[in-house]
């Protein structure tokens, strides 16, 4: 009986070493990324990085595209409700 112990015992702390692990790769994750937010802080808005040209322009052309998708979905819309004549 004393080996099935000792094998249970082994095996709860393998568990429980790949726990810490986990653990321990999580906090330097959020350790590293507290570390890049810092570096990156602007002192107009304290934590928070300010979007560059790049960015603003992409998501212009995102906001521009997404009203597109919805006009032509509108649209589409309407017609399939004139096709089978009921309202959506």
């Amino acid at each position: 009986m004393l080996p099935l112990h000792a094998l249970l015992a082994i095996d709860l702390a393998k568990e429980r070493s790949r726990e810490a692990a986990e653990l321990a790769a999580r906090h330097r994750t959020a350790e590293l990324l507290a570390a890049e937010v810092a570096e990156h802080a602007s002192p107009v808005t304290p934590g928070r990085a300010r979007p560059g040209r790049g960015r603003l322009a992409a998501a212009g052309l995102l906001h521009l595209v997404e009203g597109g998708a919805a006009n032509v979905a509108r649209s589409a819309g309407d017609a399939a409700s004139r096709l089978d004549g009921s309202c959506a």
